[in-house]
């Protein structure tokens, strides 16, 4: 008697719906870990190729309230325009589907004539949009749109889930914290997560093979360290002039977005630097204590 098993031969994923499912949920596990840690330029970054993937769009954009998070695909220039888009579906929470009278556009090659926009929520409150350009937009893509907006929400209202319970337990610790020091006691904290570390403790010692490399406030420790620098432009831009800043690294380009590393006292130069060209938004993020804590090990090992 043959195994029971036997139609699952190796390689074999059933039909092209059977494998179209598959990509579709394969998709999507790499959109969600990002997204789990919340809406924010990170996350959006990193989970919108993915989305774009998803919906199958020439390009795709990610906003908060106020601002564009990230876009993927060709014509950044409409990035700018992603804002404003925003703003109706942000007021009243209902999808919105726009023409090019919505999205004017001055390059004769961009073949994009139509936005859907669709909300992202937690908890019944609007946190931003998913928006999805488009040569032409028929009922099904809106539909594709809303339901990927859906499936964003969720993750996000896990991420808020997450960051509550979270809040919860660094309240405890630090009302127990609160409570030693009024007694005139120290408490020394061992631990191997380093955004624990960051959010509870006064001052940081940082130990290598039983070697003590370095001691320091938290806040004086992200000063010494490089932030992490995003640009939008209007246009792809050449980013050597960036380049030959002092201290400025160039981290990664994307069509219009160019990522830096740079110290604090580099940031008046970069913003002069930028402000050459049509800038469409700016972000500049401290590094956390764990790229602190790896660049410290590195110094050190320079060192020896």
């Amino acid at each position: 008697m043959g195994s029971p098993w036997g139609w699952l031969r190796p390689g074999h994923l059933g039909t092209e719906a059977d494998r179209a499912t598959f990509r579709t949920l394969h998709t999507a596990s790499l959109a969600a870990p990002p997204l789990r840690s919340g809406l924010t330029d990170t996350s959006a970054t990193k989970a919108i190729r993915h989305l774009r993937d998803l919906l199958g769009t020439p390009a795709v954009a990610l906003t908060d309230t106020e601002r564009l998070l990230a876009w993927d695909g060709r014509f950044g220039h409409h990035g700018k325009q992603a804002p404003t888009l925003a703003e109706a579906v942000v007021a009243e929470g209902s999808t919105s589907l726009g023409d090019k009278s919505d999205i004017p556009c001055y390059d004769p090659t961009c073949p994009l004539r139509h936005v859907i926009v669709s909300p992202l929520t937690v908890e019944e409150r609007v946190v931003g949009t998913l928006q999805a350009f488009t040569s032409t937009a028929s009922a099904s893509l809106v539909r594709a749109t809303n339901e990927v907006a859906r499936w964003v929400s969720g993750q996000l209202e896990l991420a808020e889930l997450d960051a509550s319970r979270t809040r919860l337990m660094e309240a405890e610790v630090r009302a127990l914290l609160r409570e030693t020091a009024e007694d005139g006691r120290t408490v020394f904290l061992s631990s191997h997560s380093l955004d624990e570390v960051q959010h509870v403790a006064d001052r940081v010692g940082i130990i290598r093979t039983g070697r003590l490399i370095d001691v320091d406030a938290v806040e004086r420790l992200r000063e010494r360290s490089l932030r992490h620098v995003s640009i939008t432009f209007g246009a792809p831009v050449d980013a050597t002039e960036l380049a030959g800043l002092d201290g400025v690294r160039v981290t990664s380009m994307d069509g219009p977005l160019v990522r830096l590393s740079a110290p604090e006292t580099a940031m008046d130069a970069i913003v002069k630097a930028a402000a050459r060209h049509e800038v469409v938004d700016l972000v500049s993020q401290p590094a956390d204590l764990e790229e602190i804590f790896l660049e410290l090990y590195r110094e050190d090992d320079d060192v020896d």
